[in-house]
């Protein structure tokens, strides 16, 4: 953890007593909550909502094309587990949203607890802020490599046009990867970007693996979603917001 983030007094406590309760293959976690000399912003507010409502509604591995869905300096497993998995010494930057894609694939199980068990200090200087390397474009080719492997030879619709449908059209493209590129706005359909066809929406196939690179407000992102269920798709699953 950094150095000027605060340790709750139960948290070790309380994250061993999840491994203890269980057997191995658990990766135990808890709530966060951001602190500040000044006002949380925006963003981090919402980063910080999102983290707790996965972890309260225990969907880490169907929202983790989206985030990183565990804070990094909040968990806590066996060591003969993280022995099993190499440790830090195979992941690729970003390491932390890398190792819970290996988590994935190796099976374990995410718990979480109600309680918050870090706080996160959030100010100006913050690396996370300032750094190139944090950069969305890191963490896009990141979940794509686990993205394309995991969903291998299935057709992908790519839904949304805007900074972040583009930077996956690129990548997408840059791995001679095939995929149909859907827009909601009127005005765009027929259109090309990056040399591909924007279709509409309402045409979007009922076979296939969406790949959301939209996340609007509350009322437009449930009806967006509304609609993809509709189209027979299943958020966390067959449909991923990136």
């Amino acid at each position: 953890m950094d150095a000027d983030d605060i340790m709750p007094p139960h948290k070790l406590e309380t994250l061993l007593g999840i491994l203890l309760s269980e057997q191995k293959g658990i990766v135990a976690t808890g709530k966060v909550q951001y602190f500040s000399e000044s006002e949380i912003t925006f963003g981090y507010q919402e980063y910080e909502n999102w983290l707790n409502k996965t972890a309260s509604e225990n969907s880490f591995y169907k929202q983790i094309y989206r985030e990183c869905v565990v804070a990094s300096p909040n968990w806590m497993m066996h060591r003969s587990d993280f022995d099993a998995m190499e440790g830090f010494t195979r992941l690729q930057y970003p390491e932390d949203y890398d190792m819970v894609f290996q988590w994935r694939k190796k099976g374990f199980v995410i718990k979480a607890c109600d309680a918050c068990t870090h706080l996160w200090r959030e100010h100006s200087d913050r690396t996370s802020r300032n750094s190139d390397v944090y950069q969305q474009e890191s963490f896009f080719r990141l979940k794509l490599v686990y993205f394309l492997e995991e969903f291998q030879g299935q057709n992908l619709y790519l839904i949304g046009t805007e900074q972040k449908g583009v930077l996956i059209a690129k990548m997408l493209q840059s791995q001679n990867v095939s995929f149909r590129w859907f827009a909601q706005d009127p005005a765009l359909i027929g259109k090309k970007k990056r040399e591909v066809e924007l279709e509409n929406i309402t045409a979007l196939p009922q076979n296939g693996i969406c790949i959301l690179s939209v996340y609007p407000k509350d009322k437009a992102r449930e009806e967006l979603v509304e609609f993809i269920h509709s189209r027979s798709y299943v958020i966390g699953e067959t449909a991923h917001f990136f």
